[in-house]
């Protein structure tokens, strides 16, 4: 067993009498101050700096610090000469984009700009990719129409050194007037031997000097609180191009009470869904209301014609006006066939409603009712009044308490109607007298018999007026012939199987009154049916529709008198039809559902006729046709 030290040492430690040597002790070390010399013993003192200032450098030393500052300046102008100036690579600085556009242009106006790109860096560009950001609301001439702002992404590819790119786009600008838009041209491109992207791009700014839709409120200047009101709200458009999907909103005053619209709202009682609208075509929207408040305020209509954008409303056209209210002591109100703006024509009958309250805190006594008419087109002998009496001097119906026995004393808050009735004359009679642009005018004005004791000295009358505008009145005719008109039919008659006979269709206007603008004529063409192109005068607007397989003639303006004072408007056109064997002895289709629609320029509305059906049974327009040939024969 070998030998283990520890082992021994303890068996000494129990062993009796065994003595040990003195344990280790380690030395105990003190610390001495010592003086320090200012000179090494035994030496020469080495010499100092002098005294107030730093060791001189010799002039090798400065030649090498001078070279040094020179060298790492040289370095850094260098360097930014070769990043910012484009020597042996490409700066953005020395990448040009001109934007060529015009400053302003009205609304829905087809604008281009054109973007120039230079490229004067000594290296090309490399798949280079310009992206043009039309200004807000604008619709790109090509393309699909997005929201939000529209961009149209054109690929360069490579731009070589000194190279120059050309590029034009085109859209129609958007916005209300005074709009200010930005057009912006991106061009991203990289460089060789490098995957990143850079970027530069210019703005150009536009301005909408006339908004896309002319917008305009017609409500009259004063307004009987707690009434119902008329307010027209009509809309043209201004643009070159179809508007789509345009939206009327609405702004009423607080206190306003919505009571009826034509067309009806599409969305509660202030978004209307106005769909397209061409250029320059017009159109209304009527609404009927109750304005609340106090007497002698003024009240805030605002319409806003524009497009739905996502949850935001792009402006294209809006208007304000501005009505007072009035509370009167004796109100008075006037409705025709129960609307207080009624558009009429000629050969109607006109109820008419005189609604009156008082309104006073104490009864009126002896009151008389007055109500004068205004207009040629009112047929006096029609007139009739309940309970009142015409006045042929002054064209004035009068109810006083001798004749309407209600009116001796009218207690305070009582309401009543007093009803009359007339015609207006004929169309045909009024064109014949050389009449267009017509109004019928009402004025109604209500008088207490004697002063009321709390006002004395205050005239506590009541008034209202009501005009109406006479809308003419369109008639559209449409006949077949074959032996007569200004076009002769050919063709084998009756018409037989298998071989073409060709019909004449004539087609003619009737205008009484106001002049008719953009007038559209179309009907339905049955698929057998071939429209020839032969037409006269041949100077007509009248064409086939393919897509929706219709014939259409478009008048831009029919004039009053048209057809009674002047001959009618009339075009002729040919069409051919191939029978076949399952028409045998029948009368076949020519058109169908033929009709028209314009716009009556006094009164804005839209007129529309219609004509009737033709077939190939033609007697009734060509007297020389018999009923034989009138039937398909083998």
């Amino acid at each position: 067993m070998p030998d283990d030290g520890l082992e021994k040492l303890g068996e000494r430690l129990y062993r009796p009498g065994e003595k040990f040597e003195r344990r280790f002790e380690e030395p105990e070390f003190k610390y001495e101050a010592e003086e320090v010399k200012p000179s090494w013993e035994g030496g020469a003192e080495k010499p100092g700096p002098p005294a107030g200032g730093r060791p001189k450098l010799s002039w090798d030393m400065k030649t090498l610090l001078w070279g040094i500052v020179i060298f790492f300046a040289g370095a850094i102008v260098l360097a930014a000469l070769y990043l910012f100036s484009g020597f042996g690579g490409v700066s953005g600085r020395n990448i040009g984009i001109a934007i060529s556009a015009p400053e302003s242009a009205g609304g829905g106006e087809l604008v281009r700009w054109d973007v120039r790109i230079e490229n004067r860096n000594d290296v090309a560009l490399e798949n280079a990719t310009l992206n043009f950001y039309y200004p807000s609301g604008s619709r790109p001439a090509t393309g699909p129409v997005g929201t939000g702002v529209p961009v149209e992404r054109k690929t360069l590819g490579g731009i070589p050194a000194g190279g120059e790119v050309r590029e034009t786009f085109s859209a129609f600008v958007y916005g209300a007037e005074g709009f200010e838009g930005d057009a912006r041209a991106s061009l991203e491109y990289r460089t060789s031997g490098s995957n990143a992207i850079f970027e530069k791009s210019e703005t150009k700014k536009i301005r909408i000097e006339r908004a896309p839709v002319g917008v305009s409120i017609a409500v009259n200047a004063e307004v009987n609180a707690g009434r119902a009101v008329a307010i027209e709200v009509r809309y043209v458009s201004n643009a070159e191009a179809a508007l789509n999907d345009l939206m009327l909103e609405l702004v009423y005053p607080e206190g306003f009470k919505f009571t009826s619209a034509s067309p009806e709202p599409a969305e509660g009682v202030t978004r209307w869904r106005l769909g397209d609208l061409l250029r320059g075509q017009e159109r209304k929207v009527a609404i009927i209301g109750i304005f609340e408040g106090a007497d002698n305020t003024e009240q805030t209509i605002q319409a806003r014609v524009g497009v739905a954008e996502g949850s935001g409303f792009n402006v294209y056209g809006e208007a304000t006006a501005k009505t007072t209210l009035r509370r009167l002591f004796l109100d008075l109100g006037l409705l025709l066939n129960g609307v207080s703006a009624p558009v009429l024509r000629g050969g109607d009958t006109v109820s008419v409603d005189v609604e009156w309250r008082n309104n006073l805190p104490e009864s009126v006594r002896d009151a008389t009712l007055e109500v004068s008419f205004n207009g040629a087109a009112i047929d006096e002998r029609s007139i009739s009044a309940n309970n009142g009496f015409y006045r042929g001097s002054d064209r004035t119906i009068v109810w006083t308490p001798a004749s309407e026995p209600q009116f001796r004393d009218i207690a305070a808050g009582v309401q009543g109607v007093s009803r009359f009735s007339f015609r207006i004359r004929d169309a045909t009679l009024l064109a014949r007298d050389n009449l267009k642009n017509l109004n019928v005018e009402l004025h109604a004005v209500m008088r207490p018999g004697s002063a009321i004791a709390s006002l004395p000295g205050i005239d506590v009358s009541g008034r209202a007026d009501v005009s109406a505008k006479i809308e003419t009145v369109l008639q559209f005719l449409s006949a077949g012939l074959y032996h007569s008109g200004v076009l002769a039919g050919s063709g084998p008659l009756p018409p037989k199987v298998g071989e073409e006979t060709i019909y004449t269709i004539r087609w003619s206007f009737v205008n009484p009154l106001n002049d008719a603008v953009n007038v559209e004529a179309r009907a339905g063409v049955p698929p057998y049916m071939r429209f020839t192109g032969i037409k006269a005068p041949a100077g007509e607007d009248v064409r086939f529709d393919e897509a929706k397989s219709e014939i259409v003639w478009s008048v831009s303006r029919i004039r009053a008198g048209t057809g009674i004072r002047e001959a009618a408007k009339e075009v002729s056109f040919q069409i051919g039809i191939i029978p076949s064997a399952d028409q045998v002895g029948n009368s076949p289709l020519l058109l169908f559902g033929a009709s028209a629609e314009g716009r009556d320029e006094f009164t804005s509305n839209v007129i529309r006729a219609s004509a009737e059906d033709l077939t190939t049974d033609l007697a009734q327009f060509d007297v020389t046709m018999t009923s034989e040939q009138t039937k398909v024969v083998q």
